[in-house]
Order: C-alpha cells, then sequence, then structure tokens
C-alpha cells in the first residue's frame, strides 16, 4: 500500500492521468484479491474516472466492468446484471480490438451473474457469443483471452441440477482450458477438475484437486478463490468421513464469510460445519 500511495502522489505531482489510473487500479487489485470491496470499489470508480480524463474509452470501460463484478463479490446481482447491460449496449459491434476484448469480457462476466441468478440457458447464450467473437481477434490476443470462455462453459455444464448438467461437455471445456490457461493462472484447470471429480462423487480426487487449487491462488492472493476451493475440499473430505480434516479447511472459511456476507455460501459452509461436529 505504501508503495501505490507513493505512485498517487507522484502523479498528482506530474499531473498525469494515466498514472493516477495506473496507482488507484494497483490500489483496488490489492483490496480486491484481500477482500477488501469497498477499498476495491473506492479504487475501481477512480480508476474509471481518470482513465475517462485521459481519454482512454476501453480501459475506462474495463473499470466499469470491474466496479459491477465488485458489487457482484457483494452480492449485488441484479444491479451487476443491469450495469453489464448498459456497458454492452454502449459498446455495440465495435471494430476497434481493444474494445471487442471489453465486450468479450463483459459478456463473460454477464453469463456469470447470470449463472447465479439460476438462468443457465441466458447465461450460456452470453458466453456462446462472446466465444464467437475470439476468432476475430488478432491471435496473440485471442489466446490471452479464451481461457475465460472456456472456464464458463465448463461451470455452466457442472450444475447438477441444471438443464445444461453435462460432464462429458464439462471435460471438453477442461481439456481446452488446460491449453489456453497462463501459467499464472493454473489454479483455474486444477479448480474446474477437482469440480468435476465433485460432481462423479470421486470425493478423493476432489479433495486433492481443491486443496492443490487454493494452494495455488493463494500464492496469486485469490483469497476468495481459495475459501471457496476449501469448502469444496471440506465438503468432499466429510463424504469421506474424514472430520478432522474437513473441520481444520472449514473453520477459516466460515469466518471468511461470516466477515464478508454471501449468505447463501456462508449457509453451505455452515451446513458442512455442523456435518463435522455430528461426525
Amino acid at each position: 500500500t505504501a508503495i501505490f500511495n507513493e505512485c498517487l502522489e507522484r502523479a498528482a505531482q506530474m499531473d498525469v492521468a494515466t498514472l493516477d489510473a495506473q496507482a488507484w487500479e494497483g490500489l483496488a487489485t490489492t483490496a480486491e484479491k484481500r477482500a477488501d470491496l469497498a477499498r476495491a470499489r473506492e479504487g475501481f470508480r477512480e480508476a474509471r474516472d481518470w482513465r475517462e480524463k485521459a481519454g482512454q474509452p476501453a480501459a475506462m470501460i474495463a473499470r466499469r466492468r470491474d466496479l459491477a463484478m465488485v458489487d457482484f463479490q457483494d452480492g449485488e446481482y441484479l444491479e451487476t446484471e443491469s450495469e453489464l447491460t448498459a456497458i454492452l449496449e454502449s459498446l455495440g459491434e465495435p471494430t476497434d480490438n481493444r474494445l471487442r476484448v471489453q465486450r468479450y469480457y463483459a459478456l463473460v462476466d454477464r453469463a456469470t451473474v447470470r449463472r447465479t441468478l439460476g438462468r443457465p440457458e441466458d447465461a450460456l447464450a452470453d458466453s456462446e457469443t462472446a466465444v464467437s467473437l475470439l476468432p476475430d481477434l488478432p491471435i496473440l490476443l485471442r489466446r490471452s483471452v479464451a481461457y475465460i470462455g472456456h472456464q464458463m462453459r465448463a461451470k455452466l455444464f457442472l450444475e447438477k441440477f441444471s438443464p445444461l448438467f453435462d460432464p462429458a461437455r464439462a471435460e471438453v471445456e477442461a481439456a481446452a482450458l488446460d491449453a489456453s490457461t497462463p501459467p499464472e493462472l493454473r489454479w483455474l484447470p486444477v479448480e474446474i477438475r477437482s469440480q468435476i471429480a465433485f460432481q462423479k462423487a470421486d470425493w478423493r480426487v476432489a479433495a486433492d484437486l481443491s486443496v492443490e487449487a487454493a494452494r495455488l491462488a493463494e500464492q496469486g492472493g485469490l483469497c476468495m478463490v481459495v475459501v471457496y476451493a476449501q469448502l469444496r475440499a471440506a465438503q468432499a473430505l466429510v463424504a469421506l468421513n474424514d472430520f478432522s480434516g474437513a473441520d481444520v479447511l472449514i473453520q477459516p472459511v466460515l469466518e471468511q464469510f461470516r466477515r464478508e456476507g454471501h449468505s447463501d455460501i456462508l449457509g453451505r459452509a455452515e451446513l458442512t460445519a455442523a456435518r463435522v461436529r455430528l461426525g
């Protein structure tokens, strides 16, 4: 934080909008990883305004998306969907590649929200529209973003009580994810494969992969990813009657969700903790 504050001071001295934006983006990203949503929201809002002042529409749209997804993490699902729809309407069908990428990201973001709202068909439609944009992007740019669409499609096919539930199709998307994910995001395909194992009731594999996904995400400072993976690992261990192992994992999960809210996920965590106590 001291480094980011120094960047802000230097940017103010130089009166350079881009440097101001970069400093706020760094601060906001760090806060988001730590699940400090209030600080993240402040940082992304400032960065959005500075990007607009700098005349950088693609970067400004990116910060609008970031703000929307902070609201999503805060449980404001309908508001997030509304903002992402407004972003997509403002983008239209751009010819600039930087704006095309923002349209791709916004579609995947909205698919994430619609999946959470229990509208898997709408989410799949968004993800398929997003994937259809990839061939028009330059090859290096395409390779840098393709994994996001595969991740979303895999998750949609892994929703057990959804009409889209299809583990075989999820396996196909997981293979594509393996091939397209950047090295610094290796937790993504591991997490998806842990979900596949979980849906197959392969509890030992699900537990081991979830723990590995949490380890890799922790290296990247991704607090919320870590606790979601720990919750899945704890649930798998309960199914294996390994209650002591599950207890070690579930306690930090409960602390995190009680602090941050997320009542739907907190309910699942408390149910798992209750099963541990009964075991």
